[in-house]
């Protein structure tokens, strides 16, 4: 999804659902660098990546020694609203965090009940990018294991 595409879509869910008090539309990181100081906690698809910022990777300038990134300030990707900024300082203290950790899994149980879902096991299994699927023909939908 764009850009443009991912911000028309949070202000229009605003417009037509006038109860979301805050909507934020998430994509994947293709490119998370690891933690400063960190070079052995890996970043998995569906972790959760929160930031006070962004910057686009695609805006620069290209010179003949290659594309340079602009990365200052005023080149990130918009400022964070005062509401977001306020929920951010709340998840950089460790309460803010198992705070949202309880609430999370509270919203999660109450739709998995609700629609008769099973809970999730406690841990993933990780496997190899070289490992085959036991039943290759088969969708991800189609595959109960």
């Amino acid at each position: 999804m764009g850009q443009s595409s991912a911000a028309n879509v949070a202000s229009m869910l605003k417009i037509s659902y006038t109860g979301i008090e805050l909507a934020l539309v998430v994509g994947i990181c293709g490119g998370v660098p690891y933690p400063p100081g960190n070079n052995e906690q890996e970043i998995f698809l569906g972790d959760v990546i929160i930031s006070d910022s962004a910057i686009q990777y695609d805006f620069g300038k290209q010179y003949p020694s290659g594309f340079q990134h602009k990365t200052g300030v005023k080149e990130k990707i918009g400022r964070p609203s005062q509401e977001i900024m306020s929920m951010l300082a709340s998840l950089r203290s460790k309460a803010g965090r198992q705070q949202l950790e309880v609430e999370t899994m509270r919203h999660l149980r109450l739709f998995q009940q609700s629609q008769g879902l099973p809970l999730p096991e406690s841990d993933d299994i990780l496997f190899a990018s070289s490992f085959i699927h036991r039943h290759p023909d088969k969708k991800g939908s189609e595959c109960a294991c």
